[in-house]
């Protein structure tokens, strides 16, 4: 076994005995002295090869470099917190006419932050029932309800859209519900159907997969069709809808 692994061997009489001479060279770059006969021994002999040690060495240097990182990234934090309570303490020096004025700026700032914070607590396709219907169409904000049946392939085409566009406007309120929860007998025919809200009052509807643009429409299509209504500001510069393809158009008709 040993055998194999030398790299080369050449024999020379030497007070009649026999030499091997081992080539050592570009065997290990961090170690040229080591030869694969010495990490054949460790292994075997003491169950460590000096190629473990050298990677251990340098993980310990990545951690101390880490470390270094972590120790300068919260020096810099305490001065920058430093500067900051320095600056506010400068204000001890206003008058109180001054000092009204500054308390209400920060107030208007707080205000500013907690409605951003409750203007992008949608983001996402929520999912209502018959129970929780009115209260959620009467928030002051845009809601869009799609009427849905679980099993028909163009609901689940509705709902991937919508999906794509709660995460792109999180400002706006995306609901799904099923057709069988939003009102007594509605038809499953005419799923699927969207309502459009603003502050509880209806400003738009589409029922059925045609008055969206077709089995084939797209998110930049639905998109296009809010932005109509004032629901969402979008940045298509026209309208993405192609004509109405006449598959679909006698599809309708049948």
């Amino acid at each position: 076994e040993i055998q194999e692994k030398l790299t080369s061997t050449k024999e020379q009489p030497s007070d009649g005995k026999i030499v091997r001479e081992y080539q050592k060279s570009n065997y290990r770059a961090d170690d040229p002295e080591t030869t694969m006969w010495k990490d054949i021994f460790d292994k075997k002999f003491t169950g460590t090869i000096a190629n473990d040690i050298y990677e251990a060495k340098v993980k310990v240097e990545n951690l101390r470099t880490e470390i270094q990182i972590q120790e300068q990234n919260a020096i810099k934090f305490t001065k920058k917190e430093e500067e900051a309570s320095s600056s506010v303490s400068g204000f001890s020096d206003l008058d109180d006419d001054e000092q009204l004025m500054v308390n209400a700026l920060r107030q208007k700032k707080l205000d500013q932050i907690e409605e951003f914070n409750k203007a992008t607590k949608f983001g996402q396709l929520k999912e209502i029932n018959r129970q929780t219907y009115t209260s959620e169409v009467q928030q002051k904000c845009h809601t869009i309800i799609h009427i849905s049946s679980d099993h028909l392939p163009d609901c689940k085409h509705v709902n991937h859209a919508l999906a794509q566009l709660a995460e792109k406007f999180p400002t706006v309120k995306f609901c799904k519900i099923n057709y069988l929860q939003a009102a007594e007998g509605f038809p499953e025919s005419m799923c699927p159907t969207i309502i459009v809200y603003s502050c509880g009052e209806i400003v738009g509807k589409f029922t059925g997969i045609m008055e969206l643009g077709g089995r084939q429409f797209t998110t930049d299509e639905l998109e296009w069709k809010l932005a109509e209504l004032r629901i969402v500001t979008t940045e298509l510069e026209s309208n993405p809808a192609p004509r109405q393809k006449i598959d679909d158009w006698v599809k309708d008709q049948m």
